[in-house]
């Protein structure tokens, strides 16, 4: 109808042929040679006390994923060193044990994580304090001490070397410096989120622009895990003794982790008491909650406000989360065994494509 025919335009359809298979060849040449293809790899290993798992896409040689894999140990190992409280010569156990109130000799990572911490311990009303540590240590929660209940009065007494008021750290040179002799800290909260995003940046600084780090857990996830396809992360059934899962999310760019009391707990007088205490009170929170899901821009932060909403209890967390505008989800112990869900605005707010997987469905 536009007064051409097709015979005219054979060279430019057996041009435009060529090129598409041009086109076609160098872009599988480019993903195929040399015995590699655009896929994803994975790596992992132990850590903190808990399994890591990386996963990267792209075209990557043999000696390139191994040189990631050593990179990613070295990370770990140095963390571990440096923020262990099962470690006598970490540095931070050195740092509890010390008795003086002078300044303190740290890495500028220790800085920053307490500076997190810092910001955290504000914007929760102290619900997340790291000077904690002698608390956990009463309760038996760290360094492999024996679980118990404490009396009012040993809480008592622990509760007045608690407080960022009584902890200082600076930058220039980087430092911590106690106010009180019987403060101690305990990153165990934020530590595994800072190693995820630690991972992570390394990983972007060699040029990957679409992986996953996980650590017991917290998860950072960049990209995609496929041209059509993000990542896809479950959210467990909080129960203890089986691993089940109850939501699946689909992630892009995002940290994220989870805090609950179906892994860490011990039972006395009848009454479960979880490992995540308030610190301005010295004991666990009573609450519904069973696991408290946080995403955020970077893991670490993802991971100290999961553990200070489920410090907070059901109520006050779900009342921060609107507040604060931060995406959560809570999940709460319902009636005969289920678990009640709850999604903040922020949270549904992301896209996330969220599956829900029935009790009946996670029992398989």
């Amino acid at each position: 109808m536009w007064g051409i025919k097709l015979r005219d335009h054979k060279p430019l359809f057996f041009l435009v042929l060529v090129g598409l298979v041009l086109l076609g060849y160098v872009v599988y040449y480019s993903g195929e040679k040399a015995g590699v293809s655009e896929e994803v790899y994975s790596y992992g290993g132990e850590t903190m006390g808990t399994g890591y798992v990386v996963k990267v896409r792209g075209v990557f040689s043999d000696d390139i994923l191994h040189s990631f894999a050593e990179d990613t140990e070295e990370i770990l190992g140095s963390i571990d060193e440096e923020m262990s409280t099962w470690r006598e010569d970490s540095v931070l156990s050195r740092f509890n044990r010390d008795g003086g109130l002078s300044w303190f000799s740290v890495s500028a990572r220790m800085v920053e994580m307490v500076e997190t911490a810092s910001y955290l311990t504000d914007v929760t009303s102290g619900a997340y304090d790291v000077t904690g540590g002698s608390l956990y240590g009463l309760w038996g929660w760290e360094g492999g001490g024996v679980k118990r209940k404490p009396s009012e009065e040993e809480i008592g007494d622990r509760l007045g070397e608690i407080g960022m008021d009584k902890f200082e750290f600076r930058k220039d040179p980087p430092s911590w410096r106690k106010r009180v002799e019987g403060l101690r800290v305990d990153l165990s909260s934020i530590a595994k989120g800072y190693a995820v995003d630690a991972v992570g940046l390394m990983l972007e600084g060699e040029g990957v622009s679409d992986y996953l780090v996980e650590i017991g857990g917290e998860v950072r996830v960049r990209g995609r895990k496929s041209l059509y396809e993000d990542w896809r992360v479950a959210v467990e059934v909080p129960t203890t003794g089986e691993r089940r899962i109850n939501t699946i999310l689909r992630l892009r760019d995002v940290g994220m982790a989870t805090s609950g009391d179906y892994r860490n707990f011990f039972e006395e007088g009848g009454r479960r008491y979880a490992h995540i205490l308030d610190p301005r009170t010295g004991y666990p929170v009573k609450s519904r909650l069973a696991s408290v899901t946080v995403i955020a821009k970077t893991t670490a932060l993802a991971d100290g406000l999961a553990t200070a909403l489920f410090a907070m209890g059901e109520k006050k967390a779900r009342s921060l989360a609107w507040v604060m505008n931060w995406p959560v989800l809570l999940l709460m112990h319902g009636e005969e065994g289920r678990f009640d869900r709850w999604y903040s605005p922020a949270f549904e707010s992301l896209d996330l494509h969220v599956t829900e997987v029935q009790e009946e469905e996670a029992q398989r």
